[in-house]
Formats: C-alpha cells, sequence, structure tokens
C-alpha cells in the first residue's frame, strides 16, 4: 500500500481531515493496488525509494525469489494509485447527476506499459 503521508498530501487533507477519513483512505488504497495488479497482471512490490531511480535499478531492487511478474513499485505506478484513491475520494457514489467514469484515463495511460502479457 502506499503511504498515509503521501495520499494525504495528493489530496491536500490536513491533519485532523486525514485522522477521520484514515480508515476509508487505507480502504481506498489497497483497492487501488489490488486494481493496479489486476490490470497489469503484475505482482507490485515495494522496494522503498523509487525516486530518481531507473527501471533497471528498480528491478535489481526486487527481492530475490520475487516471481517473474514482478515489478517494483515507481512514479507512474504510484501516480496512478494516487489518482484512483483521488477519484473514489472525490467520487463516492456511482449513482450521481454528472456524467462520471469508472477510473480517471490516465490511470490505463500509466498503467498500460506495464501489461504483463502471457501466451
Amino acid at each position: 500500500m502506499l503511504d498515509a503521508q503521501l495520499i494525504q498530501e495528493h489530496l491536500r487533507l490536513d491533519g485532523d481531515e486525514h485522522a477521520a477519513q484514515a480508515v476509508l483512505l487505507k480502504a481506498y488504497s489497497r483497492a487501488a493496488w489490488r486494481l493496479v495488479e489486476t490490470h497489469t497482471g503484475r505482482e507490485l512490490v515495494n522496494v522503498g525509494d523509487w525516486e530518481d531511480k531507473t527501471a533497471a535499478e528498480l528491478k535489481a531492487l526486487l527481492p530475490e525469489g520475487a516471481p517473474e511478474n514482478a515489478v517494483a513499485l515507481d512514479g507512474d505506478l504510484v501516480l496512478a494509485q494516487l489518482l484512483l484513491i483521488a477519484h473514489w475520494y472525490q467520487s463516492r457514489e456511482a449513482a450521481s447527476d454528472v456524467l462520471q467514469s469508472k477510473r480517471p484515463l490516465a490511470v490505463d495511460a500509466l498503467i498500460g506499459p506495464y501489461r504483463w502479457y502471457t501466451l
């Protein structure tokens, strides 16, 4: 799951708002992680500090014995999850007078390159 502080900053919540919504945000974070894993066919692995690292450097940080479809969490995968969490946080109901999408279009663009294809 993503760091709670990162989610709080992305949603621009102050400490009191975040504390009141902590359980909900944790659920959204778990759901976003699972959605990205499901739609990419990958197993996400948080290898720690991903900023300023190349894809090759991140891959080298994967634990020994990681499955073949494992991918280290990077900026694109983090951003996709943050967009999902924000979307769900702001659009809590499926029914609305306003036309809504199931998820932000940018999510598909961000996770698409990570798709794992099996033959």
